[in-house]
């Protein structure tokens, strides 16, 4: 081989790297966004009763979003602002239960 098959050998060889961690680092963050769904909708399942039905309504649009964005194969930068978007949303339920549970005792 000459020289710059062997470069040329080594760009190609460094490309697929940097694809295969991009594609690691994606995977990852679709595998967060399913955790987070899975949580949320466990969260809506086992809590439904605390609820107001404008909240039912929101989180199952939350989740239609985020199982939408999953089916679309949507990008690192869409799937980091959904997964933000989803732990604050998840907390923010998380609270309005907490503060029913404890109106519902006093």
């Amino acid at each position: 081989m000459s020289k710059q098959q062997i470069d040329a050998a080594k760009d190609q060889l460094e490309e697929f790297a940097v694809s295969d961690v991009i594609t690691k680092e994606l995977e990852e963050l679709r595998h967060k966004v399913e955790k987070f769904l899975f949580a949320l909708e466990n969260l809506l399942r086992a809590n439904k009763l605390q609820l107001k039905k404008r909240e039912i309504f929101d989180t199952e649009q939350a989740l239609k979003r985020g199982r939408m964005a999953l089916v679309k194969r949507a990008d690192a930068a869409s799937l980091e602002e959904l997964l933000e978007y989803l732990e604050n949303y998840h907390s923010l339920i998380q609270d309005r239960i907490d503060a029913a549970v404890i109106a519902a005792a006093d």
